[in-house]
Parts: C-alpha cells; structure tokens; sequence
C-alpha cells in the first residue's frame, strides 16, 4: 500500500443532500464519485485554468479503460497536464495570484504527475520530481507553511514508498541508492516535525516507513542484522496500536476514505492511497482502514518469513486477505505473498502455482474513480516467478518472467542480479538440454581378430554451442528472443554478463566475482580460452580468504568460487597447451591432500560433514570425480600416461561407489582416453560395453 498524507473527509452524513445539490468537490472530495463530480463540474463551472485541469484528472480517473505506460506518458494524463501547465505558468504575469496560492499550485501540480508516473511504472522519474519539490522544505528543518501542510506531507510518503518499494527486497538494501537531498533519513526526520497528534492516519504511515526502512537497511558488509529486524517488529508494533486504539476507536471502526482535492478553488489532486477497488456497498471510511490494516499484516507476515516461522507468515497472509474479500484485485497481492512463503520454505511448485496466479488476475485501471491510485504489481509478480522457477529448475520460464520484467520495468528497480538471473538462467537451459553422452553407437576396428582402435560417431568430449556469427536479439522477451536462447542459450548468457561487466563500477564484490566466473564458463564452452583464463585469473586475484568479512561473501561460498576458479583456470591452460601451468591451479600449494582440500572447497563439504550424511558424501563424491578426472587430462597431455591411468581409475572407483548415472560420466571418458592412448584397446572396449550392458539392462528392469 502507498504510504501518503491523508486526512479524512467530513462524514458521509453531512453529504447526505441531494446529488443535485453538491458541488464537483464535494462530490469527489466526500463521496469519491469521480462520474458525478466530472458532470457537476463541466455543466456548472465557467471555464478557466483550474477548471481544464481539474476536468482532465477526473477524466482520466472516471474512466474504466485500462492504461498502458505508453499511454499514460503520452497519449493520456500526462499529455493533458502538461497542456494545463503551459496555460498557467504563462497566465501567471496576467493575473495577480498570491505567492502562497501559486507555491501550493504548483505543488500539487507536481505532486500530480509524480504519482502518475509512479503508477505507470516510472519510479525514478517520480522520486525526481519529489526531491525537487521538497528539497527546500527539508533543508529548513521545520514544518511548511499551512498551505503546504497536506501536500507536503503526502509528497513525503510518495516519496518513501517510492523509493523503499524495491529495496526491501534488495539483497544489499539501501547501500545502492544514491546520496542525492534529500535522503530517506532526512525526509522522515522531517515528518517527525509534524504535528502527528492531531493526524493518527499519517502518524501510522510513518510508523509503518520506519518499520520498512529499517528492513532495507543493511551494514556495509550487506548485511541485514537481527538488530534491524527487531526495530522493524517495534515500528510496527507502534503502528499497530495507533491502528486499533486511535484510528478505530476515533472513527467507531468506520474510517472515512482519503482524497487529495485541497480545496474547491484550487486544483484537484489524483490520491495516492493505493485502495483496489471502490465497493459501493462499503463507506470510504472502512476501505481505507482496510487497507491500512492489509499492510499492517503483509508487514508483519514478512517479519514472520524472515524469522523463518511460515506457519504464523501463511496465517497472516489469510487475515490479510479477510479483509478483502469484496476485492477482487488484493488477489494479486495475496497470491504473490502466498509464493514468496511456499518458495522461502522449500514448496518450490506450490509457490509457482500461487505465484501463476497472481499473473493470470487481469490488468486494472491505474486509478480508482474515487481517485486513489492502483501501482501494477505485475511485474513484482513476474520477478518473484522468475526466482522461484529457476529454483525449480524451470529455466525456461525463469529467463521468460525476468527477461519480461527486465524489458517492462523502470531502470530504477533493474539490479544488476536481474541480469545475472537471466544468465544464470540460460546456463541453465544449456546444462539441461545437452544431450545425453551414449556409447553404445561405437565399433571395433580388429585386425587378425584383435582390436585396434574404436570408431566413435561422435568425439568424446561434451558437445560445443553454436559459435557461428549468429547475431543476439536486442528486444528481450520478444518471440525470436525466446527461440534464440532455447536454440543458443550462451549467446544470451554471454550478452548479459558483458553488459553487467561494462559498468564495473556498479557492482559490489560479490556480483563482480560471479558474473566474471559465469563469464569464464561461457567462455570455455565457446573456446576462447585466452578470454576465459583471464577472467578465472581474475576471480582468483580478487578473491582471497584474508579479506573475507561475515556477510553474503562467508567463507564457504569463498573457498568454492576460488576452486571453481581454479577448475576454469586448469582447463583454459590445458586447452591453450600450457599443461604444467594447469597443473598448478589443480594442485596448489603441492601438499599430499591438494586434490582432497580442492575437492572439499568445490563440493563445499568438509571431510567430517561427509561422514554424517550421505547427500554431503555424494556431493563430495561428485566433486572429487570432477577434480581426479580433470588432474587425469592434464597429466595425459603431459605424456605421463600411468599417472593418468590411476587417477582416472581412482576417479572411476569413486564414481562407482556414489554416482547413479554413469553415462555422462567423466571418470569414464578420462579412463577411455589413458587406455586408448596406451593402445589397449582391449580393455577399452570392454569398458565401453560394460557400459552398453549397464544401459540395456537398467531400460530393460
């Protein structure tokens, strides 16, 4: 929900008069009906400046077509209001208007078109025109003018809400935002100046922004400590009893709705409290105690997900949606809060069938026709959907809702893990869609009865990508974007990590390591192994234990990047024929247990964690085949033949004890390539139809 300023209208009773008889204000202001204030106000208002643009806002709101961002930039409210801007700003040197009436003009002109563009997706833009506007205010520490009070005050929620809407969600929180005046701190400090006894509905706002802010807040290491979490939960505990003792108690649980018109005289103003849908057998006051009880809830829901208690989150979240029942469109936001729980559980296909929900509910209008704003939570959805997917490994899917946010959304909620998701993504797509390696389509070369070689209908090694000069599809999410990654899913993986890598400046350390570690992976497979060995080099220069902080970067997931680092490494200077320089990526410092230590720091499994269960052992498993495998091809190329043999065969033995598909497998191939080398053909092809027997009779059980 949109945190904002609001003061509650006169009770309904009091215009409980003949329709006829209320004014276009009266009609808008008190009842929220945006059809009968725009008749009352073209039939009976002479024309004039502020009448035009009071008509166009109730326009735009009282229609029921759906917008687009196209057409709310261009060709629709925003148009009209730049029209009625010109006109008066070039009135002002005719008519004599007040200092204070053209200061409050222009505010709520600017306030207009700041939650326009917000609702149409354009959040930079609007936290832009907000700090323009309440720079100076800010600076002076003091409260505004009484002029100024209302739309001042709803200026700063819009801005708060703005501006911490994406980064509640952002692993480094608020260390990304820049600096500019004013700052969050600055704004709610200054709101603290406000006389919020005689307003409860802001005093809770507030309380409800300190409590996200101190959820996107993280140290300088990014990380978000326990500390601020318990200064959330306080916030919001804070908000609570300001919803239940103040805001229902002094309405007899009917809080009057929230409009943004200040006056009659002056020019109207679009609301910002986002209400989902105006029921007409609801009183104004209940929907928007409704709503502020809806984020008080979700608020609270998320504090339970982060302590990791899911039950108390899921029963939040039902609450939530009980009081909105009448709302259709709070469908969307339930269901995208159901699929963060279910995903951050573990209930990876619960969550991508509650998060498919929340995008199949349809569009709706940007505002309501009581002209409270409706920001689409779409693209949050499509986000959230591309997480969970690639999760489940649905990579597919994850690359088509992120590539789609990514096209759609605003640059200022683009992270620079939107494009390390979509890469993550078609690597992804890559690894799954490689076909299976098979042997059984061989045949023996014999002569005088003996075999002397195998003829193969493909090569040993693992299928290359297409490295013809294919051309990456500039429109993401278009239709040939899709056919292109599925055909080609590197070429896009490669594009993105470039992109990400040509503004090294806005990375922190840890995207910087992993989109160069990405990078050097898609390098190898389209072999340009000069390229990838500098960017394993890279990753290994930056990345040393010494420096490592408790935070995102721990010492585990360290110790793992600089093995796959090394892996990388070893690879490119075997391929570029420098064998003994791989040789010391694999080995290291030289000692006895080199391969076991590398083995441990790749898998990300000690040796005594190994021991306690067996998923730490296959994993360990895993990664020392890899690493044995690897040690044996290096050690072949450089022609010591028996030293390859034992480490493919030590690789094979521990394959054989742990592994279940051994058809990829590269012990195998590493085996299969020392007894060729060695001219025993023989025992290669009694391998390889080990291996056909294995397979025939795994299909035939």
């Amino acid at each position: 929900m949109t945190p904002g300023s609001r003061r509650m209208r006169r009770s309904r009773e009091a215009a409980a008069s003949n329709e006829t008889d209320l004014s276009a204000f009266e009609l808008y202001g008190i009842q929220g009906d945006s059809v009968a204030a725009l008749k009352a106000l073209t039939s009976d208002a002479p024309s004039s400046l502020t009448t035009d643009y009071n008509t166009a806002i109730l326009r735009h709101v009282s229609s029921k077509s759906l917008d687009t961002r196209v057409v709310a930039l261009r060709n629709g409210l925003l148009s009209e209001l730049d029209g009625c801007e010109k006109k008066y700003f070039n009135s002002l040197s005719q008519e004599q208007i007040s200092v204070r009436r053209r200061k409050r003009n222009e505010m709520i002109m600017a306030y207009n078109r700041a939650l326009v563009l917000q609702t149409s997706g354009f959040s930079k833009e609007c936290i832009q025109i907000c700090r323009e506007k309440l720079k100076d205010l800010v600076v002076k520490n003091q409260p505004p003018p009484e002029e100024l009070y209302i739309v001042a005050s709803r200026m700063s929620f819009l801005f708060l809400e703005t501006t911490l809407g994406p980064s509640v969600s952002r692993s480094s929180g608020l260390v990304h935002e820049d600096l500019s005046t004013p700052s969050i701190l600055s704004v709610i400090a200054w709101l603290n100046l406000f006389n919020l006894e005689k307003d409860p509905q802001s005093k809770f706002l507030l309380a409800l922004c300190k409590s996200r802010l101190h959820l996107s807040e993280s140290d300088r290491k990014g990380t978000k400590s326990e500390s601020n979490a318990r200064l959330a939960r306080k916030e919001l505990k804070a908000a609570m009893e300001i919803l239940q003792h103040k805001l229902r108690a002094s309405h007899g649980g009917d809080t009057e709705s929230v409009v943004s018109s200040l006056n009659s005289e002056e020019i109207m103003s679009t609301g910002t409290h986002q209400l989902q849908e105006s029921h007409q057998q609801l009183l104004p006051r209940s929907l928007v105690l409704q709503k502020l009880n809806q984020s008080a809830l979700n608020l609270k829901a998320k504090l339970e997900q982060m302590k990791g208690n899911a039950k108390k989150s899921l029963l939040l979240c039902s609450e939530a949606r009980g009081a909105a029942v009448l709302d259709s469109s709070y469908e969307r936001i339930n269901s995208n809060n159901l699929g963060i729980v279910y995903g951050t559980t573990g209930k990876r296909h619960l969550a991508l069938h509650s998060l498919f929900k929340s995008l199949q509910v349809k569009s709706e209008a940007s505002f309501d026709v009581d002209g409270t704003s409706r920001p689409n939570q779409a693209l949050t959805a499509l986000y959230n959907t591309s997480l969970c997917a690639l999760q489940a490994q649905n990579y597919i899917c994850s690359y088509e809702c992120m590539a789609t946010y990514v096209s759609r959304c605003d640059v200022f909620h683009v992270g620079v893990r939107c494009w390390l998701r979509m890469a993550e993504a078609c690597v992804g797509i890559y690894s799954s869609s490689r076909p299976s390696k098979s042997f059984k389509d061989f045949c023996a070369i014999e002569v005088n009865g003996k075999a002397k070689g195998l003829l193969f209908d493909h090569g040993l090694c693992t299928e290359q990508p297409n490295t013809t000069q294919e051309i990456l599809v500039q429109e993401l999410a278009s239709g040939e974007d899709i056919q292109q990654v599925k055909r080609n899913p590197l070429l896009r993986a490669r594009g993105c990590l470039e992109h990400l890598l040509s503004n090294q400046e806005a990375l922190d350390n840890d995207a910087l390591s992993t989109s160069r570690l990405m990078l050097s992976f898609v390098l190898l497979s389209f072999r340009e192994f000069y390229r990838a060995l500098d960017m394993a080099r890279l990753v290994l220069d930056s990345q040393t234990l010494e420096a490592v902080e408790v935070g995102n970067d721990t010492i585990g997931v360290v110790k793992r990047r600089i093995a796959t680092a090394r892996m990388y490494a070893a690879e490119a200077s075997c391929a570029l024929g420098n064998s003994a320089e791989a040789m010391k990526y694999l080995v290291g410092d030289g000692r006895d247990d080199a391969f076991d230590r590398l083995s441990s720091d790749l898998g990300g499994v000690t040796m005594d964690m190994a021991a306690l269960n067996g998923t730490g052992k296959r994993r360990l498993a895993r990664a020392q085949v890899k690493v044995r495998s690897s040690a044996s091809t290096v050690t072949a190329a450089m022609d010591n033949m028996p030293a390859a043999k034992q480490l493919a065969m030590s690789a094979q033995a521990i394959e054989n004890a742990y592994a279940s598909n051994r058809e990829r497998s590269a012990a195998r191939r590493a085996l299969v390539y020392c007894l060729l080398r060695g001219g025993n053909h023989s025992a290669a092809l009694t391998l390889l139809r080990s291996i056909t027997s294995t397979l025939t009779s795994c299909q035939a059980s």
